[in-house]
């Protein structure tokens, strides 16, 4: 699908406690599109309010489909590897097939663990995965590479470039997407 003029925000505003995060306009145009940002910044509001998870005044105008990857994930518990990803599976009909990404990203001898028990890091690649099954416009990556070993790191980035989809990511580590062609928005319009 053709990038065009992707996701228009408008007078976005979105209160918590003691901080106001507002952007006048925002524009995604790109196929690859980075959210560079310090911590607390608005870089991860703006991804949940786009995937429609928070509320928030504004406008966020946009006829694309997507999958999104937190930053902080949370997954069932006493459930295995196998029986997430076949229950999110069998809900998206249009997934799809994961099994050459539990290759990719060494789960594939993990199948039958819970959840529970992984490491950070295997958290870490199976949020990754959960995102990556579905099959949707665009896909939403909040600081991807927390948890993610450096060979994963790379598999990632040749993936992305080697896809026909388009994504957002956000991340505070402002190379870490360096080889992609891509549009890098700095986020730090935080009141």
């Amino acid at each position: 699908m053709s990038i065009g003029s992707m996701i228009n925000i408008t007078e976005f505003t979105k209160t918590y406690d003691k901080k106001v995060i507002h952007f006048k306009t925002l524009s995604i145009n790109h196929k690859v599109t980075i959210f560079i940002g310090e911590n607390g910044s608005g870089k991860s509001t703006i991804l949940k309010a786009i995937v429609d998870l928070i509320s928030y005044q504004g406008n966020i105008n946009s006829d694309f489909t997507y999958s999104y990857m937190p930053e902080h994930p949370a997954f069932p518990i006493n459930i295995t590897v196998k029986q997430f990803l076949l229950n999110l599976y069998q809900i998206f009909k249009n997934d799809y097939d994961y099994h050459c990404l539990l290759t990719d990203y060494g789960l594939e001898t993990r199948l039958n663990d819970e959840i529970n028990t992984l490491s950070k890091g295997m958290k870490a690649k199976l949020n990754l995965i959960q995102c990556l099954m579905r099959n949707t416009d665009v896909y939403i990556l909040d600081e991807p590479l927390g948890g993610l070993d450096d060979q994963s790191v790379k598999k990632l980035i040749k993936y992305i470039k080697n896809s026909p989809k388009n994504y957002i990511i956000s991340t505070h580590i402002k190379d870490a997407f360096q080889d992609l062609d891509k549009e890098v928005i700095y986020i730090n319009e935080v009141s």
